[in-house]
Parts: C-alpha cells; structure tokens; sequence
C-alpha cells in the first residue's frame, strides 16, 4: 500500500517536472 502510495506520488512528480523542464529549457 505504501509502496504505491510513493510510486503514485513519485509518477505525479515527473508528470509535472516532464511538463515544466521544456519551458526551463525555452
């Protein structure tokens, strides 16, 4: 349970970090 707690959280991040990185970049 915790365990896909953390990958849900974690998956959420790179979501959010995949979105912003290309406007950091431009």
């Amino acid at each position: 349970m915790r365990f896909l707690s953390v990958w849900k959280i974690s998956e959420v991040i790179l979501g959010a970090f995949s979105r912003a990185l290309p406007r950091m970049v431009l």
